[in-house]
């Protein structure tokens, strides 16, 4: 097994016994609709924060809740 999988199969299981959610660039797509270009500018303009381990990107639960609370407004209707 390469040093790099090693490392984020370790990843996994660190954030699975402290009960952290992450997400990696599929998933997080999915669950915000978007396409991994727009995923991309997110990242690079600083709105979603994110962990990275090699060439792979990691957003947990926390950054995902952020991004949300930052960038989309309630809508109230009378």
């Amino acid at each position: 097994m390469k040093m790099i999988e090693k490392v984020i199969e370790r990843l996994k299981v660190m954030l699975y016994e402290d009960q952290i959610i992450v997400y990696d660039n599929e998933q997080i797509c999915k669950i915000l609709g978007i396409s991994s270009k727009v995923l991309f500018r997110y990242r690079c303009d600083g709105l979603l924060r994110y962990s990275r381990v090699g060439d792979k990107y990691w957003y947990s639960q926390e950054d995902l809740d952020s991004f949300m609370k930052n960038t989309h407004k309630d809508i109230s209707f009378i």
